[in-house]
């Protein structure tokens, strides 16, 4: 943990380099300090159709899935992070553009270790 998760309307596919992306959200999480580098898993997942305000239009949100029991503060500071850096590498106008984070009951998540 975490997982964290790209979703983008597909219109913004020229805009950026998933591979960039995905290295510079994790460099970005990495600078908080709370988690271990071979815990981190990003992914991207490109949407054909979205709307955003009654209208179709381009969108990014990224959500991050962590194991519950970090405070509120650590998770803001993440998301806002998160959300900066992101801001920087992409030049366009973003009709939508948010950071969650969530958290996984540790309890419930399972995990296959090979």
């Amino acid at each position: 943990m975490p997982h964290i998760i790209i979703e983008h309307s597909s219109d913004l596919d020229s805009e950026f380099v998933p591979n960039e992306l995905m290295l510079a959200v994790h460099e970005t999480s990495m600078e908080m300090g709370i988690f271990e580098e071979k815990s981190i898993k990003i992914r991207t997942k490109n949407f054909d159709h979205s709307f955003v305000e009654g209208r179709p239009a381009n969108f990014m949100h990224i959500t991050v899935y962590l194991f519950k029991g970090r405070d509120v503060a650590t998770k803001r500071k993440l998301t806002e992070n998160i959300i900066t850096k992101v801001k920087s590498m992409i030049t366009v106008p973003i009709a939508s553009l948010s950071v969650d984070a969530r958290d996984t009951d540790q309890d419930i998540y399972v995990k296959i270790l090979d």
